[in-house]
């Protein structure tokens, strides 16, 4: 069955720049598209478009169930709030499809995919472990 695509539900907004401006922590969907998907996914490791999709996947689902904090705030206690509302959260197929639960299979691979994520981040020293 695999991981439902759902449309993105985050309206991308412009961000103004200034010099004077101090660095700002991207969230996660931003590290996702602006270093993990360009760098690493299509760049080093050259992965199929159903894993980025899964990734984009993840994404959508963590803008949907979290406030989309900075990445270098998201604790343990953020993760577990999020993989409980995923084993709660449901998706239609179609836009009159009956609510569909997600599979504890599906829950697992988006939470193996989030440890991914923030790995890499730790890696790259946008967060600290």
């Amino acid at each position: 069955m695999g991981i439902p695509h759902l449309p993105p539900s985050h309206v991308p907004t412009l961000r103004l720049f200034s010099p004077d401006d101090e660095p700002t922590v991207p969230t996660l969907p931003e590290f996702f598209a602006n270093y993990y998907r360009p760098i690493i996914l299509e760049g080093e490791r050259q992965v199929s478009a159903a894993t980025l999709l899964q990734y984009t996947t993840l994404c959508d689902w963590w803008v949907r169930l979290t406030p989309n904090p900075p990445i270098d705030t998201i604790d343990k206690t953020l993760i577990a709030q999020f993989v409980a509302a995923l084993k709660s959260a449901t998706y239609r197929r179609g836009r009159f499809g009956k609510a569909i639960p997600l599979s504890p299979s599906t829950v697992h691979k988006l939470n193996r995919l989030l440890r991914s994520l923030l790995n890499n981040a730790h890696d790259e020293g946008v967060i600290a472990k």
